[in-house]
């Protein structure tokens, strides 16, 4: 899971979508479990949680989670941030490479006053393709 991990990843830093609505390189803006101090925004957090099958052997399905922060409570930046990672991360340019992803769920999360805090949940699977390739 950790080649699809840095794969979502590499994904969310390297859309011109998503780069389009940062002022620095949206890696720059982005950190893992929780923003360093005097982070500046709008920035991206990211985390996940694994094994989340009753057998903790198998690891082939994690929860993915992005939570956007934008600041001055500029609720249609913070929408455009979120769609444009939802794009990059379309189910349909993963499949190939035998990643499964789902929304689960978008909330906004009411926070500090006057920033914006969009939280969204993704189901990860990843499936062996090599299975099916001399059919």
């Amino acid at each position: 899971m950790i080649n699809v991990l840095s794969k979502l990843n590499e994904l969310i830093t390297t859309d011109e979508h998503v780069q389009s609505h940062f002022d620095v390189p949206v890696a720059e803006r982005i950190a893992f479990g929780a923003a360093p101090e005097a982070f500046a925004m709008p920035y991206i957090i990211l985390g996940t949680q694994s094994n989340v099958q009753e057998d903790p052997g198998i690891n082939d399905r994690m929860i993915y989670h992005v939570d956007v922060y934008v600041d001055r409570g500029d609720i249609v930046l913070a929408d455009w941030i979120v769609k444009s990672i939802e794009k990059a991360l379309h189910f349909k340019r993963l499949q190939a490479i035998g990643i499964g992803i789902f929304r689960e769920s978008k909330v906004v999360i009411p926070d500090n006053p006057g920033i914006v805090h969009i939280h969204m949940k993704f189901l990860v699977r990843h499936f062996r393709t090599d299975l099916f390739s001399h059919i």
